[in-house]
């Protein structure tokens, strides 16, 4: 992590025309004067967790992103091979095409699962088959039979990741580790490759003899490739190509047989990169944490507070987390939410239990959203599956699983958008809650931290209203609690709208208080809708600043300030994006962070504990939103200025000014093109970024050009480093409870 000591040297390369100017220099721009009073700061503490992002099974967030598991459509239970095109909640810019792997073929289409391509060798002749038997599949409801009806040559099936459409990333000399569960209703010889369909050369492969049987045999998998795949853009002459802008990989896995009147079927398939891919949890025992470690690293590189795994998807009957434990073999699928593809089709290799070792290994807080209709007795085990010893049943059933370590999370959020508040905090809420404290007690566990899975709005705070009676009755049921309950928000999220929502907080916390309670506010989604293809641009960036400043300005009733999505693919590739306003994009070969990514990591690393008062209220007036925070020893003084309007000149005094020398050092968050809607893209990942400038001495009355729709954090200190490698002990600004 770069630090600020390493960037002043800098000084006259970065005294751009956007930045620091002088008075002669600058443009004839609108002004505005800020003071920063240093010495009147808040009473209350803004907390070092502030910072949150959540995820859950939202455009491939996990399955497809995060998760290692390079093989998508797993277990086969996705329908057959159709040219039905899938319809979109938020069309993206270009053509929608076919989805799945019918788009690289021409109907008729054999009976194969949609994410597996159909291999016959010229010369072979096959049929193919999805079965339901009753029970009979090794792993959901369905799997794969492919029979060589006659003729020499392969027959078999292939897999290109996510979609049929991205292709894998194989790096040559490094291990792929995975397993797949088969069978045969004759003697064949099984082949099961790593194979560049461009190039059309086989990089590794393995070759296993079944023999007859009505059982499945689990075949390991392990491939070392004599060459890497390519990565590019695809283009409209690709063979299969049905988009310009496609950024594919040229890597598939293929398992086939060659054996004339012989029947494999193929079930539950995992591919992924050995430990060298894998972000390092050696605490997660035999069970391991299959997390890309280049996501993680991104991640982790956030600074984050909290990472919080919730949302809609918690709200089906499928979602409940002893399906989540044990091997992921055994987890069986389920009909998921957002996932259009019906059916058996969500995996549970990648549930709440690997985002708390994750969460361990980026070194955040784990909130984990659970379903509102868990039973008490089922979330009481969940606390003793999580922090019990071997003598306890469910703490030996983890150490059992494969996770010797405690599962070490201690918030937990009751449901997720739960209409009726009414019913959700005395009916569900209040009995887990006593279950839950009960087990923690008995076991010596942590008492856990509870969210009400809510989504507060205006009209819950107006008076005489009936969702203001519920929310007095959830207040009134939850106030034994004390500091250990929150009310979850979800808010809007472009920053013409934060004022307004602070004015909402005010409101709410003023009913808390009205009640004695010492309830407080977790902000858990800031969310864009109505949805568009550039919620996550440059405009959704300045937005969450703009929020952060509304946050940490009522930071004695809010403790989390969480972006709602985390991880999103490549909005050209994905067919199906819903809520398309991820923070970090993620391709089977590559990371790269949009423009909120870059603003929380700005938030993140310039934490200081108290707010600071200013000269007015700059909370959305002509376009910016300001903030200033300080050091508990008033040494330090950061600025954080929102701007969605034209570029402006802001003249910065300390009152009273700082003692001795204080260097100033601004990040400004910004684009090419100064357009609401500019985002980074494979090609072009720093469209939108942070540039910086320093200037060796604070003066007063200094003059800041504040460029048109930008973020900027300005930090004001002695010259020394502010901030430290993330692998210190001590982070500095950016050290987290």
């Amino acid at each position: 992590m770069r630090t600020m000591a390493t960037a002043l040297p800098r000084v006259a390369a970065l005294l751009l025309p956007f930045l620091l100017l002088t008075a002669t220099s600058r443009p004839v721009l609108s002004q505005r004067g800020l003071t920063v009073f240093t010495s009147q700061r808040s009473q209350f503490v803004v907390p070092t967790r502030n910072a949150a992002v959540g995820i859950e099974f939202l455009n491939h967030e996990i399955y497809g992103g995060l998760y290692a598991q390079m093989v998508f459509g797993e277990s086969f239970e996705e329908a057959a091979l159709s040219d039905e095109p899938r319809l979109r909640y938020a069309p993206p810019p270009s053509d929608v095409g076919i989805e799945s792997c019918a788009a690289r073929l021409s109907p008729p289409y054999p009976e194969v699962s949609k994410m597996w391509l159909p291999i016959t060798d010229p010369g072979a002749f096959a049929h193919f088959s999805l079965d339901t038997v009753g029970d009979d599949a090794a792993h959901g409801e369905q799997f794969q039979s492919v029979t060589h009806i006659a003729g020499k040559g392969a027959v078999g099936v292939a897999n290109y990741g996510l979609n049929c459409q991205h292709g894998m990333t194989i790096q040559e000399g490094k291990p792929y580790d995975g397993f797949s569960f088969v069978r045969s209703s004759s003697a064949l010889l099984l082949s099961i490759s790593l194979h560049d369909w461009v190039e059309d050369v086989t990089l590794a492969s393995i070759s296993v003899e079944l023999q007859p049987a009505s059982n499945w045999t689990r075949v390991p998998l392990r491939f070392v490739a004599n060459r890497s795949t390519t990565c590019g853009a695809m283009t409209a002459s690709t063979a299969w190509g049905i988009r310009s802008d496609l950024a594919s990989c040229s890597g598939r896995l293929t398992i086939t047989h060659d054996t004339p009147g012989a029947t494999l079927d193929i079930d539950l398939t995992f591919l992924a990169p050995g430990a060298w891919g894998l972000e390092p949890a050696p605490w997660a025992g035999t069970l391991g944490l299959p997390a890309r470690r280049d996501v993680a690293d991104a991640l982790k590189r956030q600074h984050l507070g909290v990472l919080r795994m919730g949302g809609t998807m918690c709200n089906v009957e499928g979602y409940r987390w002893k399906f989540f434990r044990g091997p992921r073999e055994e987890r069986q699928p389920y009909s998921g939410y957002w996932y259009e593809e019906k059916g058996m089709t969500q995996t549970r290799g990648f549930g709440m239990f690997e985002v708390v070792d994750l969460c361990t290994a980026i070194r955040c807080v784990p909130i984990i959203t659970l379903n509102a209709l868990e039973s008490p007795e089922d979330m009481a085990d969940f606390v003793e599956y999580s922090w019990g010893n071997s003598s306890t049943k469910w703490g030996a059933l983890r150490i059992a699983d494969g996770h010797p370590q405690p599962y070490r999370v201690h918030t937990v959020e009751i449901g997720n958008e739960v209409d009726r508040l009414g019913d959700l905090c005395p009916s569900l809420l209040v009995p887990i809650v006593h279950a839950m404290d009960q087990r923690s007690i008995e076991i010596g566990a942590p008492l856990f931290e509870f969210v009400i899975g809510y989504n507060v709005w205006p009209e819950d705070v107006a008076e005489s209203t009936a969702r203001r009676v519920a929310l007095d009755s959830c207040i009134e049921s939850t106030r034994f609690l004390g500091e250990r309950i929150f009310m979850d928000f979800h808010t809007e999220a472009f920053a013409e709208a934060a004022a307004g929502w602070g004015g909402v907080l005010d409101s709410f916390g003023a009913v808390v208080e009205m009640h004695n309670s010492t309830m407080r506010v977790m902000v858990l989604e800031t969310n864009a809708w109505p949805a568009s293809p550039f919620d996550h641009g440059l405009a959704r960036g300045i937005g969450h600043g703009a929020f952060s400043n509304m946050a940490q300005r009522c930071a004695a009733l809010v403790t989390v300030l969480g972006y709602a999505n985390a991880l999103q693919h490549w909005q050209g590739m994905d067919v199906e994006q819903q809520f398309p306003q991820g923070q970090l994009f993620v391709l089977g070969n590559t990371t790269f962070g949009q423009a909120a990514y870059h603003a929380i990591t700005m938030i993140s690393e310039s934490w200081q504990p108290r707010v600071l008062a200013t000269n007015e209220r700059w909370q959305g007036t002509d376009g910016v939103d300001a903030l200033a925070v300080g050091s508990e020893d008033g040494r330090t003084v950061v600025v954080r200025l929102a701007n969605w309007n034209t570029a402006m000149n802001i003249t910065l005094d300390l009152d009273p000014p700082p003692d001795g020398d204080h260097a100033v050092h601004l990040r400004v968050l910004r684009g090419r093109t100064e357009e609401p809607g500019e985002e980074n893209t494979p090609a072009e990942p720093n469209r939108v970024t942070t540039h910086d400038a320093d200037v060796p001495a604070y003066s007063p009355g200094m003059v800041i050009q504040l460029p048109q729709l930008s973020f900027a954090v300005i930090t004001i200190a002695p010259p020394s480093p502010l901030f430290r490698d993330a692998d210190d002990t001590e982070l500095g600004a950016a050290e987290f409870a």
